[in-house]
């Protein structure tokens, strides 16, 4: 009996170790240089820019059998990707989000919904130049 309560221990402390461990975050970088959006652990699939001194809102999805990508441009999103104004908004014909110069912006990462979004906060230059702050 204490051979088996061994084991259900052994079993019960790996599931949790794996739990932890095989669990992605939404953490991700910008490169300023490539205006990128860098993906730490997994793909993005839903990406939020909200303005913050103004109303722009747009969302980036994943298209259904887009490419899974860790890094997207700014300034050109791929056709594995869609925008649309906010989250009831049609789909934009667009591939770049025009952003409002001279303005500041948060990008949150919501790929994984399970995990806490990430988010970093951008500046837009006079010349449409994106910056991290």
């Amino acid at each position: 009996m204490n051979n088996k309560k061994s084991i259900v221990v052994a079993f019960t402390y790996i599931l949790i170790v794996f739990c932890f461990y095989s669990c992605g975050s939404n953490s991700f970088s910008f490169d300023e240089n490539k205006q990128e959006l860098i993906s730490k652990d997994v793909y993005f699939s839903c990406i939020e820019i909200r303005g913050l001194n103004n109303d722009d809102f747009f969302v980036i999805r994943r298209k259904e059998n887009g490419c899974k990508n860790k890094v997207i441009n700014i300034t050109k999103i791929s056709n594995d990707y869609y925008i649309t104004q906010n989250y009831n908004g049609d789909t934009l014909k667009i591939n770049s989000i025009k952003l409002k110069r001279n303005c500041n912006y948060e990008i949150l990462n919501r790929g994984i919904f399970d995990a806490s979004p990430s988010k970093i906060i951008v500046y837009i230059d006079n010349d449409g130049y994106i910056k991290k702050q």
